[in-house]
């Protein structure tokens, strides 16, 4: 009586709007726990040292 003539709607507008609710908090809270990523120098840093950047000082055709 209270749900939109739509196949994919199981529950009333209330209790959608509470499963939303309950679906981003989850959402939130697992984006919040996650670490943050290191800044793209260290990353550059960290690719560069493991020798995947060739150097830069050496030319080209150079031994």
């Amino acid at each position: 009586m209270f749900r939109p003539h739509v196949p994919w709607a199981t529950t009333c507008g209330p209790c959608h709007r509470e499963e939303q609710r309950a679906f981003w908090a989850d959402a939130q809270a697992r984006a919040d726990a996650a670490p943050e990523p290191p800044p793209w120098r260290e990353r550059f840093a960290a690719v560069a040292a493991d020798g995947a950047v060739p150097d830069t000082d050496t030319e080209v055709g150079t031994p």
